[in-house]
C-alpha cells in the first residue's frame, strides 16, 4: 500500500471486514459541517485492494468479530487487523505504523498513530447496493 492510498484502503478493507459490503462510492470528510468532501473513489481501484477482494469474493460478515485477521497482498504489502464489533486497530507488517479506528453507520473514522492525525471517511453507495437496484 502506498501512502497516497493508505488511509482509503484502510477504511475500505476494515468496512469490508465489519459488514461484508464493498464500497462503490467513498468520500473524504474535509471539515466537522461535511459541507467540504472530496471523492476518493478512485483511489480504491488498485491492484492491493483487487487482491484483497478476489481473495475475499466469498466473504462472510462476522467472521472476524472479536479475533486477529491477517493478509498478504500478492504486491507483499501485508497488515493485521484486530477487531471488536465497529472497532478496530490495523497494523501494517514491517513497519511502526498501526491505525486505530471505528465504523458507525456511513462513517469511517481512522486514527494514524504514526503521523498522529486522523481522517473521516463517508460511504455514499456499496456495490451491494448497485447489484441489487439493477435487477429490479
Amino acid at each position: 500500500m502506498n501512502n497516497h492510498n493508505l488511509h482509503a484502503n484502510i477504511a475500505y478493507i476494515a468496512y469490508r471486514l465489519i459488514t461484508g459490503r464493498k464500497i462503490a462510492s467513498l468520500y473524504k470528510i474535509s471539515d466537522i459541517l461535511e459541507s467540504r468532501n472530496t471523492d476518493i473513489t478512485s483511489h480504491l481501484d488498485n491492484e492491493f485492494i483487487r487482491d484483497f477482494d478476489e481473495k475475499h469474493r466469498e466473504y462472510t460478515p462476522g467472521y472476524s468479530n472479536n479475533c486477529n485477521y491477517n493478509f498478504t497482498s500478492q504486491t507483499g504489502d501485508s497488515f493485521d487487523i484486530f477487531i471488536n464489533e465497529q472497532n478496530f486497530v490495523l497494523h501494517i507488517r514491517g513497519s511502526s505504523s498501526y491505525f486505530i479506528g471505528n465504523i458507525w453507520d456511513d462513517k469511517i473514522y481512522i486514527h494514524d498513530h504514526r503521523a498522529s492525525s486522523h481522517c473521516r471517511y463517508k460511504i455514499l453507495k456499496c456495490v451491494e447496493e448497485d447489484e441489487k437496484a439493477e435487477k429490479f
